[in-house]
């Protein structure tokens, strides 16, 4: 009977860690741009991006001033997607006024390591002093251009 329930255990922590293995949360920048003026973003990844950022990125905002939580897909159908230009290692966008926009899509933090500099309205930020900058909204990161 022990070594029945002992497989029975041995199974069950088996199959909960590979199951366990495949989660990702969720990690996305959003800047809030607080001006009454349009402002340049550009963000320099250390790899080149330029194919696998045309195919599966898009910036999306809301033209007014929102909360991070809603960009969640319930209220997906309200953004709107805005333009930016994809070079070798860098995406160039131009936050509207008064706007809240999704910049940086992805998951388990790793755009932590992936961004090498953050550059908003011609002040450029180490991924270090950018992180620094951002508020935590839950598992999401926001910037304020006030």
């Amino acid at each position: 009977m022990k070594k029945y329930l002992f497989k029975i255990k041995f199974l069950f922590s088996l199959s909960m860690l590979f199951l366990l293995c495949g989660c990702s949360i969720q990690t996305n920048i959003y800047v809030q741009n607080l001006t009454n003026q349009t402002k340049p973003v550009t963000i320099k990844y250390k790899s080149k991006i330029e194919k696998w950022i045309r195919f599966n990125h898009e910036m999306k905002y809301i033209d007014r001033i929102e909360p991070v939580k809603f960009f969640k897909r319930k209220n997906e159908e309200k953004l709107l997607v805005l333009e930016h230009k994809v070079y070798d290692s860098m995406v160039v966008v131009n936050l509207p006024p008064k706007s809240t926009t999704r910049i940086v899509e992805t998951s388990n933090y790793r755009w932590y390591s992936n961004i090498e500099y953050v550059e908003i309205d011609s002040h450029r930020y180490t991924i270090y002093e950018f992180k620094e900058k951002l508020a935590e909204a839950k598992r999401d990161w926001l910037f304020k251009i006030e």
